[in-house]
């Protein structure tokens, strides 16, 4: 089989003033899906809504797999950046890699976009927090739809060779949590005060990074995690991890 994805894309884009940027976009598909053309979990689908076509006659809804069909895409961003982007404002609707590594445990650039009010702020020099809530969204799910997701982030680069990063989301059902809503509120915190069960994810990351030889990171990911004493926190039933480490090492073209 042949998996083939072709995209033709239009913009307006431009700024009004310093500060203030747009980019509204749409982006039209014309593809032939194979998932089985990649290699395992690393198959995302870069296009919005399903693929329509035409067959004999009548018209076909699908996801592209079986059959060629169009699609579309649009991914718009507003951006708001002040004091030489020591503040930034987003509202917007992308793809965002967040973290170390190939697709971040914490915030994956191969996940769906997501429909988001976000932002960063340099706290003091070598520190800088980072925000996000907004909504998710998968056609083909509906219950997917009713979902919302806030995550904020905290970096520290100490040294120019050294990296650390922990961080803090939640998956939660679609309803006005302010304190879900504020990005300096502790989301496991919030969850206590009001008793919702809502799922919240703790984790970090580090980085050493020996310019220009090799990056070595790791990450670690807590799902719903239930505290309790360090020997039993990795083997106690239902506590949830990931952790990824890897080793980059750039190779110069000749």
């Amino acid at each position: 089989a042949v998996h083939s994805v072709n995209q033709a894309r239009a913009a307006v884009l431009g700024s009004l003033g310093r500060s203030f940027s747009y980019d509204l976009n749409l982006g039209g598909f014309f593809d032939r899906v194979d998932p089985e053309a990649f290699a395992p979990y690393d198959f995302t689908k870069t296009w919005d809504g399903f693929h329509i076509w035409s067959e004999d006659g009548a018209v076909v809804v699908s996801d592209g797999v079986s059959s060629p069909g169009f699609s579309f895409s649009t991914l718009p961003e507003l951006s708001l950046d002040l004091w030489d982007s020591r503040l930034n404002l987003q509202f917007s609707r992308l793809r965002r890699q967040w973290g170390v590594g190939e697709g971040s445990l914490s915030l994956s650039g191969s996940a769906r976009p997501v429909e988001a009010l976000a932002g960063s702020v340099q706290t003091a020099p070598r520190w800088r927090f980072h925000f996000l809530a907004g909504t998710l969204g998968d056609w083909r799910a509906a219950e997917a739809e009713q979902k919302m997701f806030s995550i904020h982030r905290l970096e520290w680069q100490p040294w120019d060779w050294f990296y650390l990063a922990p961080w803090e989301s939640v998956v939660y059902a679609k309803r006005l949590e302010f304190s879900y809503l504020n990005p300096i509120m502790s989301y496991y915190m919030a969850q206590n005060i009001h008793g919702d069960l809502d799922n919240i994810a703790f984790g970090g990351e580090a980085a050493v990074t020996l310019r220009p030889y090799l990056q070595l990171y790791f990450s670690l990911f807590l799902d719903e995690i239930v505290l309790v004493p360090l020997s039993r926190l990795f083997t106690r039933p239902n506590n949830q991890f990931a952790w990824q480490a890897g080793l980059k090492v750039p190779i110069p073209w000749l």
